[in-house]
């Protein structure tokens, strides 16, 4: 029998005694149980979306067993049965849009300072179709192939 056959094989004896609950060393990831978190802290589906920075939907879907939340969801659930509070806190603490833009603006303003160049102030100044017919044509060697037709 080949290699690949002897590790199939294996895993297959393994799988069944960890079926039968022994313990076999492999590492066994629980997803965690979103309803009996958010009731566990008191809170509808909207408000735990919005404390924790989640899209509702996927709470919504997570509870009702149509998808199974991603490692990183996980991961975040299980920080949340642990210290909620923390989790809050660390997701009430975004920065606003006005901020964003604020640290934005003076790099926006340098670049908008400089004056283009003469060619693409004429290019700016044609309309499309001309700036079209402007460019260089296509040589033989890139010219577009005609559609292949498909028998009827």
């Amino acid at each position: 029998m080949s290699k690949l056959g002897q590790r199939l094989i294996a895993a297959a004896e393994e799988a069944l005694v960890f079926g039968e609950g022994h313990d076999t060393g492999a590492v066994r990831h629980d997803v965690p149980d979103v309803r009996a978190v958010r009731s566990r802290l008191g809170l509808t589906q909207p408000d735990f979306a919005a404390r924790f920075g989640l899209p509702v939907g996927n709470v919504r879907d997570w509870e009702q067993g149509r998808v199974v939340p991603d490692r990183a969801a996980q991961v975040l659930l299980r920080v949340i049965v642990q210290a909620p509070q923390v989790v809050a806190r660390a997701a009430a603490c975004r920065p606003t849009a006005s901020k964003k833009a604020a640290a934005r603006a003076p790099a926006m303003k340098l670049a908008s300072s400089r004056k283009p160049t003469a060619k693409k102030a004429a290019a700016l100044s044609q309309p499309a179709a001309s700036q079209a017919a402007a460019r260089k044509p296509a040589t033989k060697r890139f010219a577009a192939k005609p559609a292949a037709r498909r028998p009827v």
